[in-house]
């Protein structure tokens, strides 16, 4: 951790908040933004920038991560960003259902022995938790460079949602893990899904 991620993560009390106040947050926000693993956090923290008026909630073990995002808050004024330091099943199983308008789950680990394969986010154990916690017209983007995880997110998404494949991720800006994969010359399945009903 470096010792501007260190600062930051010194300052999450004024950032984070626990699961038993989840629900209360997510009940109170007009809109509802969610980030499940957030890297550096610069996605989080432009989307926040953007939609001021909306209730921002990142997702992440990382304390790195986590730092970078309160440093950003901090250099940025930022007020609407919220931090959840747990996994990401347990954050969903405490937010009220039809609560998520928007939710970004950009580049998961894809654990990509075969072996480690249970261990990926995107199962039918998440997506049948997602599809209560998803707003009426709510939108959910995902984005991976490994094909066989592309794979099985379009699978088990699409048990539930509506799906497109997206050749832009002119919505959002990129990520640094996405910087490094698109240098190194690996194709990235961006999508997005919708509620069917």
């Amino acid at each position: 951790m470096s010792a501007g991620q260190a600062r930051g993560y010194a300052k999450r009390e004024h950032y984070s908040i626990e699961l038993e106040d989840l629900c209360s947050l997510a009940g109170q926000a007009s809109n509802l933004f969610v980030e499940i693993g957030f890297g550096d956090g610069k996605v989080l923290a432009s989307l926040a920038h953007e939609r001021s008026d909306w209730t921002c909630i990142g997702i992440d073990v990382y304390r790195p991560g986590i730092g970078a995002l309160i440093q950003e808050c901090e250099n940025t004024t930022l007020d609407n960003v919220h931090i959840l330091e747990t996994d990401a099943i347990s954050a969903l199983e405490h937010l009220p259902d039809r609560s998520i308008n928007l939710l970004y789950v950009l580049f998961p680990d894809p654990w990509p022995k075969r072996r480690h394969h249970f261990r990926r986010l995107i199962n039918e154990e998440f997506v049948g938790l997602l599809k209560d916690k998803l707003a009426t017209s709510g939108e959910i983007y995902v984005s991976t460079d490994w094909e066989d995880y592309a794979n099985q997110i379009e699978m088990v998404m699409t048990s539930f949602f509506a799906g497109t494949s997206l050749e832009s991720t002119d919505y959002r800006s990129k990520t640094r893990y996405e910087i490094k994969a698109e240098q190194a010359g690996h194709q990235i399945w961006n999508y997005l899904f919708r509620r069917c009903s």
